[in-house]
């Protein structure tokens, strides 16, 4: 329930806007206009501070990245070191995800799949990121069976408590958003997309956990209904598994 303000003295409305606006992207910030030159989290925040709030902080659901910079920039100041420490340590070490880690200019992965936008019949490849522009939101590489891994530790109570973790699957307003995660009731996810790459992974009440990673866009593939309909394939065998 701290005010950004607390952390980021003159951040726009930041009396206001509690750091759990920016968990739940209910924060009402902007998303910022890159320039060239923009190469430090300390450049990012200020192109965030330059965009004026857009509405009243937790009056609306809103989907930024600019909120998980804000956040990451938040908590390096609070632990004081940096924030790809700071998950490799509390999330990555703690979940066995050995197959995770953080893209940069000079290493995009150890071994990187290319990632491809469909136009027609053609498959474009897309051209590589400026990392430094991802922080907190985007930087992060992993497999399949890590991401599931992640969702495993994060149930079982090995990444955060249980009662924190309850206050985390509680959906805000009609976006069924939680803090980080999507909560539909009957299974709980989280979804992205950036350039030629989609993912999402998610666990069931039932137990089933189901990571799938993409690297071509196309408008014709519903990640959602693929999801499902691999679910209820399992549902079908009669089996609860990690798929």
């Amino acid at each position: 329930d701290d005010p950004i303000s607390k952390y980021i003295p003159n951040f726009p409305n930041g009396k206001r806007i509690e750091l759990i606006h920016l968990l739940t992207h209910t924060s009402g910030i902007q998303r910022p206009i890159w320039h060239k030159e923009d190469s430090t989290t300390t450049d990012l925040m200020k192109e965030i501070e330059n965009r004026k709030v857009h509405f009243r902080a937790g009056s609306k659901w809103d989907y930024q990245d600019a909120n998980y910079m804000v956040l990451g920039y938040i908590l390096e100041k609070v632990t004081g070191i940096s924030l790809q420490d700071y998950i490799q340590k509390n999330i990555f070490d703690k979940a066995n995800m050995v197959d995770s880690g953080f893209i940069t200019s000079s290493l995009l992965t150890p071994i990187s799949s290319v990632g491809y936008l469909k136009d027609g019949k053609s498959f474009n490849p897309i051209r590589v990121y400026n990392a430094k522009l991802l922080f907190g939101c985007g930087d992060i590489y992993s497999t399949a069976n890590d991401l599931a891994l992640f969702d495993q530790a994060l149930i079982h109570g090995k990444l955060v408590s249980y009662p924190s973790l309850k206050e985390m699957l509680v959906p805000g307003s009609a976006s069924t958003y939680g803090m980080g995660l999507y909560n539909k009731g009957n299974v709980i996810f989280s979804h992205g997309n950036l350039g030629g790459f989609e993912a999402i992974h998610s666990f069931y009440k039932d137990g089933t956990s189901i990571a799938i990673l993409l690297n071509v866009r196309d408008t014709s593939v519903n990640i959602f209904k693929t999801l499902s309909g691999i679910h209820q394939i399992l549902i079908t065998m009669g089996k609860t598994i990690s798929a």
